[in-house]
């Protein structure tokens, strides 16, 4: 298979996935605190951003896929590429990972250990950026929703919860 026809359909799942999303968000129960933007407020501009920027994705590798299959020889054989759909599937496993662990070991060392495992496992870019951009993005993330939103973010159990104390 085709990288840009595995990266379509990838994008396509991603574009569904983000659709799929936004009407989850729907059905988020209404908040008197914030009654004027509502709790589906900011998951619905996440969720249309990144479906309407995968879609432009989808789009730009269908129309690659197809010019590479026009400019193609009839006679050429299909070959799968194992290894990069082993790479999408430990980095959709990955996502995974992180969602079923959020709350449990919380925000902060879900985040950091998502983005390093992430950083890491893809080739090319700095050591040190990959080790440093995690903690940094970690900590804006968490002064925006704690600080400037006024929104909560899940600080885990136990001894996760503890941890989390110490930097909010």
């Amino acid at each position: 298979m085709s990288k840009h026809a595995l990266d379509f359909a990838f994008a396509m799942l991603l574009c569904v996935a983000c659709i799929f999303l936004w009407f989850v968000a729907d059905g988020f129960r209404g908040s008197p605190r914030y009654a004027q933007i509502d709790t589906d407020f900011w998951p619905k501009i996440v969720t249309g951003v990144a479906a309407v920027l995968t879609g432009i994705i989808a789009a730009q590798k269908a129309y690659a896929w197809w010019q590479e299959r026009r400019l193609s020889q009839v006679g050429e054989t299909i070959t799968i590429d194992w290894a990069r759909i082993g790479r999408m599937a430990a980095m959709g496993g990955l996502v995974l990972l992180y969602f079923f662990t959020f709350d449990r070991v919380g925000f902060l060392l879900a985040t950091v250990a998502f983005l390093w495992v992430a950083a890491f496992s893809l080739h090319g870019g700095r050591i040190m950026t990959k080790i440093i951009f995690a903690p940094v993005f970690t900590i804006a993330l968490t002064a925006l929703f704690t600080k400037v939103l006024g929104l909560p973010v899940p600080r885990g159990d136990g001894v996760f919860y503890q941890f989390s104390l110490m930097f909010y």
